[in-house]
């Protein structure tokens, strides 16, 4: 076993003196070989301060820890030597001033019950870029400062730095009484992904208190599974519902700012190609590419299932792809012929428009421009990509965020990204195979179609805040790690009943009971909304696999009341079902078994 007595800085490089407990030997190790020693449990620390720094000296000579060549020079003031951007004191109430009038995110209670509580792992905050984790982190450092607590530091990190300069700051800063650090940029950190373990195997288990984020939030999720395995809580941010989302922008936000805005801190991200293309270069495929060649700093090469060179064409792929999908179920649930002249009886008859163009040929083209060979397929265009690869890169969307698999297809937590994919494609099918139109009508077109894709994403939206709000009851209820579900989400299609479906149940397996849910983009009600809701033979199916029906709803966008004396259907406004979530969930959990 060694002790670890003090760190020194020989020549630009920081080195470790430690002890063997047998031999009472001195020797001075790097940090590669200090981590390798930590991570084998060979390591004991003296005290709770290690020393920052020393004047030069021969590094063959042993050195004790009260050496009259050691020089601390942390204590004063006016020699910090920082190689990261540090804020404390005026510089640090200055930084965190431009969030005082923005409303807190709900995750910075999290951060306010790390920092209160005797954990010895880190807080990593995870999450894709404009989410609010450096705002978040802002907030908790305003509350630790309201409460009188000036021991408390803020550090921007960058590319150039590398794990033994940050350390070398956090030293000073402990030194000096800082007790509450916050890290931002730590995943620029070149050999963060292979270094952090320090971090957690010395300074928490002091007492200090280290919130960590990144925007390549993918190089946090691999080094939580590596270095800072069971040495780091994730606090996982990227998703929004639309009750926070509501919160944060004010009550005149609507649902539909919310489809377009996509569940992002910001109204203008998908505003245009320049934007979009400049968030999801930087939040999605440069996240992982970073992250990846970090990852294989010092390691094995991670296997994609495709060559990583073509990562950044693979991960657009993907997402033109989905759009593709979404956009072709968007087009069939609205058109019951599979001819695309059906589609234009979605104007008014009184434009003649089916007798004006080459219906056909329309159809041909839409075929062709989506890779689709067959109407009545399932609209899979994914065979010229490897199978192996597809999934391996999806998982990697699914990992930091981007998506969630959901009953064969992927729920997009940021629906702005698809949708603005989604819209781009219908402008570029109308605008090409309707030349034979007007302009007015053209325009028409597209807006229905759109609307009819903003109907899809509301689904989606619909269905994840449930999900997610589901799965964390989910784990509240769980007695042990190895319990299985008691509530769940799902949809159910019968092909044997001629592809009746139902847009969602959740189900509560201590009682045997469901909820059902049609989800409907409009205002008006209709008998043909419910009307699986009410179908003898798809109810029996229901009844058969999730038990007690507790309720049939209907989510729309009209006011909330109960329509159908026989069988009551409740007709809910889809905002007021989004606002009211939680505690509806609750009330169905609850109910006596």
């Amino acid at each position: 076993m060694l002790k670890l007595l003090s760190k020194i800085k020989i020549e630009d490089e920081i080195e470790y003196i430690v002890e063997d407990e047998e031999s009472k030997k001195k020797h001075i190790i790097n940090y590669n070989e200090l981590s390798e020693q930590i991570k084998l449990g060979n390591i004991k620390f003296k005290g709770n301060k290690i020393i920052s720094k020393i004047k030069a000296f021969d590094k063959l000579k042993i050195v004790g820890e009260n050496n009259s060549e050691f020089e601390n020079v942390s204590k004063s003031k006016n020699n910090y030597k920082f190689k990261s951007n540090v804020f404390i004191g005026k510089n640090l109430d200055n930084e965190i001033k431009m969030s005082d009038s923005l409303n807190e995110r709900y995750f910075v209670k999290e951060i306010t019950n790390y920092i209160n509580s005797n954990s010895i792992k880190l807080l990593g905050i995870y999450g894709l870029r404009r989410t609010g984790k450096t705002v978040g982190m802002f907030k908790a450092i305003r509350k630790l400062l309201n409460e009188g607590k000036n021991n408390v530091a803020y550090i921007i990190c960058n590319s150039k730095l590398r794990m033994r300069d940050l350390l070398n700051d956090i030293d000073i800063l402990v030194n000096d009484g800082y007790r509450y650090i916050f890290i931002d940029e730590i995943t620029y950190i070149r050999d963060f992904i292979n270094d952090c373990s320090i971090l957690a195997n010395y300074y928490t288990m002091s007492g200090i208190r280290l919130i960590i984020t990144g925007t390549n939030s993918f190089g946090l999720l691999l080094a939580s599974n590596e270095e800072l395995f069971d040495r780091i809580t994730i606090l996982d941010v990227t998703y929004i519902s639309y009750k926070e989302y509501k919160y944060l922008f004010g009550k005149k936000t609507t649902i539909k700012d919310y489809i377009n805005s996509g569940g992002l801190l910001t109204d203008n991200m998908f505003y245009n190609i320049n934007t979009f293309n400049n968030y999801y270069n930087t939040a999605i495929y440069d996240n992982l590419a970073y992250s990846i060649v970090y990852y294989e700093y010092k390691r094995e090469r991670m296997y994609l299932g495709i060559p990583r060179e073509n990562l950044r064409s693979a991960l657009i792929k993907i997402l033109d792809i989905d759009s593709k999908n979404f956009t072709v179920k968007s087009l069939l649930k609205r058109f019951k012929s599979r001819d695309l002249s059906s589609a234009l009886q979605i104007l008014d008859k009184k434009y003649d428009i089916s007798s004006r163009i080459n219906s056909q040929e329309i159809s041909e083209e839409l075929r062709y421009y989506l890779s689709i060979k067959n109407w009545d397929t399932e609209y899979d265009m994914k065979s010229d990509m490897s199978k192996i690869g597809l999934e391996t890169v999806e998982k990697y969307l699914q990992a930091i965020g981007v998506i969630y698999p959901f009953c064969g297809d992927n729920i997009y937590i940021i629906p702005g990204l698809r949708t603005y994919k989604c819209k781009e494609l219908i402008n570029i099918l109308v605008n090409r195979d309707f030349d034979n139109l007007e302009s007015d009508l053209k325009e028409k077109l597209k807006n229905t179609i759109i609307n009819d894709v903003e109907g899809l994403t509301l689904e989606d939206i619909i269905l994840y805040n449930t999900i997610y709000l589901v799965n964390k009851k989910n784990d509240e209820n769980r007695k042990d790690l190895f319990e299985f579900d008691k509530y769940n989400v799902s949809k159910e299609r019968f092909v044997e009943l001629g592809n009746k479906e139902i847009d969602m149940i959740v189900y509560n397996s201590e009682n045997n009971s469901c909820i059902e849910y049609e989800i409907k983009h409009s205002s008006v009600v209709d008998t043909s909304q419910y009307k699986w809701l009410i179908d003898k033979e798809v109810q029996r199916k229901i009844i058969y696999k999730y038990g007690n029906i507790n309720k049939r709803v209907v989510l729309y966008l009209g006011e909330s009341k109960i329509v159908n004396d026989v069988v009551p259907i409740e007709y809910k406004n889809i905002e007021e079902y989004l606002l009211q979530l939680e505690d509806d969930l609750d009330k169905f959990i609850n109910q006596v078994k």
